[in-house]
Formats: structure tokens, C-alpha cells, sequence
């Protein structure tokens, strides 16, 4: 979908294969709350190649810095959380930015290939 868009004039922001589910934990939720918003205020306004890096690199962090606060929790409760730290590090690690112009979509330098039979 993203290179279809991309051949008519649009950017499109999206993912290049599923993501885990997150968790239905109150205190987890809150993490991804968080992510989403940072999400839903600034991929709109990255326009430019080094500003839609800038919005990767942050979300890059800010999906660590919480990744970190479920290990702090793990430490403290029984509950084992695998699908919200796989989807912390999915959420950076899978976004594809398809943009005009390019042939292959922009994502974070330290993003993995996603396997063939999704991409």
C-alpha cells in the first residue's frame, strides 16, 4: 500500500509486517499510551528526510526507554509481558516510510529487514 501511495504524490507511514499486540496491563498500557502519542503529534509535521529521521530516532528511544520500565516491572511482579516488549521493539524496528520519489521506503538506520514473505 505504502509504494502505491507513494506513486500517486503521498507519504505514507506505516508497517512492514504485523505487530504483537500490546498487553491489556493498566501500568503497560500507560507505555504504550505514551508512544502513540508521540506517534500521532509528530509524524505529521515530518516533512523533510532528516526530519521524519529525527521522529524515527526519537520513537527509537522512547520505545527503549520503556522497554527499560518493563524490565523495572517485570523485577516487581509475577506477570512476564514478552508481547508488549516484542511490540516495544516491533513499533520502531517495523515502520516504513514511503515516500515520493524513492524507490525503497526510509526507516530508522538500525531497523532489521523485514522477512520476504511480508515486505
Amino acid at each position: 500500500m505504502g509504494k502505491s501511495a507513494a506513486k500517486i504524490g503521498s507519504t505514507w507511514w506505516g508497517y512492514s509486517c504485523p505487530i504483537s499486540c500490546v498487553s491489556n496491563s493498566p501500568s503497560v498500557q500507560l507505555l504504550f499510551a505514551n508512544i502513540f502519542a508521540f506517534i500521532r503529534d509528530n509524524f505529521h509535521q515530518a516533512v523533510t528526510s532528516q526530519q521524519r529521521q529525527a521522529v524515527l530516532d526519537e520513537l527509537k528511544n522512547k520505545c527503549e526507554h520503556a522497554q527499560a520500565q518493563l524490565l523495572d516491572y517485570y523485577v516487581n511482579s509475577s506477570e512476564l509481558q514478552f508481547e508488549a516488549f516484542l511490540a516495544l521493539q516491533q513499533i520502531w524496528d517495523r515502520l516504513r516510510i514511503w515516500v515520493p520519489g524513492l524507490p525503497e521506503p526510509e526507516k530508522h538506520p538500525s531497523a532489521s529487514e523485514p522477512a520476504p514473505d511480508w515486505f
